[in-house]
């Protein structure tokens, strides 16, 4: 039994134009230096894992198109990467940064569904201290018309963590407790939560929140 469909490791390597369909685990995991994933498309008619787990140094996705029955973007350990171009539905988190993830840039990313929240921030193996310092660039999230909320961080630790936000269209966040079956859906979510769910305190987030927009109302920083 696979947990991986294809996992990439190797130094300055050029992954374009794959296709994979119907993974029974993960669907694409990149580690090492300098990769670059170009035109992928990931599709799971079933439940599998993440659509891209990023690891390692300066790797760059452009023009990719992810739709998993679970997180989309996880970005686990990553230091200088770009994610541009890219087009997600998945039933978890667009985008699930983990683990120390630093001077990363998503730019150009459109989100149709994502029902657990658009941004989760909340897995640490170990309960060890993280930091993040991540951007991110034109968040086209204004179809995700059952995302219960925007952003949720916790369980990373006391270490410095900036996430800047520039160019983020958001529909109504529908609050619902079950992302599967909207219940509890209140139309009222939340935009920003924090919390500490398993073993180590949380603290010392930045967020900077620039052109950031709910149901075309501005959100003021």
């Amino acid at each position: 039994k696979d947990t991986k469909l294809c996992a990439l490791r190797g130094e300055n390597s050029l992954f374009d134009g794959p296709v994979l369909v119907d993974s029974r685990g993960f669907n694409l995991i990149t580690s090492s230096k300098g990769v670059t994933v170009r035109n992928y498309k990931a599709l799971s008619t079933m439940m599998c894992s993440d659509g891209i787990t990023s690891m390692g140094t300066d790797h760059l996705y452009e023009n990719c198109w992810i739709y998993v029955g679970d997180n989309a973007l996880v970005i686990s350990g990553a230091n200088g990467h770009t994610f541009r171009d890219v087009v997600i539905g998945n039933t978890c988190a667009a985008i699930f940064p983990q683990l120390d993830t630093i001077d990363v840039l998503l730019e150009n990313i459109f989100v149709f569904r994502s029902n657990d929240g658009i941004m989760n921030n909340r897995y640490n193996s170990g309960a060890k201290q993280r930091t993040i310092s991540l951007t991110i660039k034109n968040l086209d999230c204004i179809d995700c018309l059952n995302a219960p909320r925007f952003y949720q961080g916790g369980n990373m630790g006391t270490l410095e963590k900036t996430i800047s936000f520039d160019g983020v269209s958001l529909p109504v966040l529908s609050g619902a407790t079950d992302p599967h079956t909207s219940k509890g859906k209140t139309g009222n979510g939340y935009l920003v939560q924090f919390t500490n769910p398993n073993s180590i305190f949380t603290e010392n987030y930045t967020l900077n929140l620039h052109n950031v927009y709910v149901d075309g109302q501005p959100v003021l920083s």
